[in-house]
């Protein structure tokens, strides 16, 4: 419906129409596009096509932008004027939304439009999809992932029912505020097993302002019956690569390379090679093959017991994700006094 909300006289060219909130709403048939009311044929859309209109005469709307090809919305190229007629009726309003992210909970039938018959595709249960927009219940697919990587839809009209998909996007996560000017780094000490955040003013002035106990890598190599892998967190200059978000927790799998060592044969035994939230939420990737991360073993928190990477309190690693940012510094030494060796060395990558 329209919702009123100022009345233009259009006496020159014979015509009078009051202006509303944009809304959207879709062709039911091949629909022509007149350069006016009772005016000349210039184009058409294709049936159950999708449009914007803020203007109407009652009879006919002024179309003010259109989907090419089931693309981005775009202008109206010129004055674009349709009938009533030729709308679908009872059609949902489509509006802009957040961007989402969701995953077929069961075999997903992709229609062509809201509410519509027609059924166009058959998707997989798990299937992953991204959209923008939607008609009621109804979700416009926007953006899709036929293989690993997303693709954006720009060349189809596909739409689901929300009752078919699990809403699985990613909650936000608030950072702390950086200060104008302002850096911030990150020293592992391997002596002390504490991790500690300092942060730079302008004026170089340094503060302590975070603090943590951490597990290291075991600093040895295993012996040959057990792989012969050697698990060392070294001492360098690093920074924060990337960072890790899993609201449903960080997934880490036995590789092939540590099938025979003795403390992984009880779960390789059952049959069980991956474990969910094993590295808790949030995790910093530093370099190499490190991350800062969280854990379930919080007996391993403040000794030399994990393959080389920098374990922590979950709790931990969730506030080092909201202090850190990418590039920032991270240095890994033996004591403080190899620190100061250590700062004006090039980064690891």
């Amino acid at each position: 419906m329209l919702i009123i909300f100022a009345v233009q006289a259009h006496g020159e060219v014979g015509y009078s129409s009051v202006t509303s909130n944009a809304v959207a709403l879709r062709t039911a048939t091949i629909a022509p596009i007149y350069d006016a009311p009772d005016g000349q044929r210039i184009s058409y859309l294709s049936a159950n096509k999708p449009f914007t209109s803020n203007e109407s005469t009652g009879t006919w709307l002024r179309i003010t932008g259109h989907f090419p090809d089931g693309g981005n919305w775009q202008p109206a190229p010129s004055s674009w004027w349709i009938h009533s007629d030729s709308l679908a009726k009872d059609i949902l309003p489509e509006i802009s939304v957040e961007p989402r992210t969701y995953e077929a909970k069961r075999i997903l039938r992709i229609k062509e439009a809201p509410g519509s018959s027609t059924l166009v595709e058959e998707w997989e249960s798990g299937t992953r999809l991204t959209s923008n927009r939607q008609a009621g219940d109804w979700i416009r697919v926007t953006g899709y992932f036929p293989g690993k990587k997303w693709e954006p839809n720009q060349e189809h009209d596909w739409w689901v029912h929300s009752s078919s998909l699990q809403d699985i996007t990613k909650p936000s996560v608030d950072l702390i505020p950086l200060p104008e000017g302002h850096s911030r780094y990150i020293v592992i000490n391997k002596t002390t097993f504490e991790l500690e955040v300092f942060e730079v003013n302008r004026k170089g002035e340094e503060k302590l302002i975070f603090s943590s106990l951490v597990g290291l890598g075991i600093d040895r190599c295993l012996p040959e019956e057990q792989g012969g892998n050697c698990y060392f967190t070294e001492p360098g200059a690093y920074n924060v690569r990337w960072k890790i978000y899993e609201p449903d927790g960080i997934e880490w799998c036995i590789p092939p390379s540590m099938e025979k060592e003795e403390r992984y044969a009880d779960a390789i035994a059952r049959g069980q090679r991956c474990f969910p939230g094993a590295l808790g939420n949030f995790a910093l990737n530093i370099g190499k093959t490190y991350a800062i991360h969280g854990t379930q073993n919080l007996d391993s928190i403040g000794r030399r017991s994990s393959s080389g990477c920098i374990r922590t309190e979950n709790a931990v690693s969730e506030h080092l994700y909201r202090l850190m940012r990418e590039g920032d510094a991270v240095y890994i030494v033996e004591d403080e006094e190899h620190f100061t060796q250590m700062v004006d060395q090039p980064r690891q990558e």
